[in-house]
């Protein structure tokens, strides 16, 4: 008996089948430094940069950590700093990543 492939793993499959090969470089989910254990809301996202390390490619980021809005802004602002230094991009890319608006 031939079992029934469900529809998102289908899709899962072919996107990756057309994922290029060349631009699978691993860059890890973009979450505060202080995070041990597993985001428990994350998406994954694409935005316009030139900045070549994140152009054309799909970019896990954990909301969880970038609340924006939280009541304790300094750590959120401490967050933000970190993680432009850490994975390289600047405040306007970081802030699409988290909103998904340009």
């Amino acid at each position: 008996m031939i079992k029934r492939i469900s529809r998102p793993f289908t899709l899962l499959l072919i996107s990756m089948a057309f994922t290029p090969a060349l631009n699978a470089e691993e860059i890890g989910c973009i979450q505060a430094n202080e995070r041990t254990a597993q985001c428990p809301h994350y998406i994954i996202r694409s935005i316009q940069t030139e900045n070549p390390k994140y152009k054309h490619k799909a970019i896990c980021i954990c909301l969880t950590d970038f609340d924006l809005q939280t009541t304790d802004q300094e750590k959120l602002n401490k967050r933000l700093e970190q993680a432009q230094q850490k994975f390289e991009l600047n405040r306007e890319d970081l802030m699409e990543l988290i909103t998904g608006r340009s």
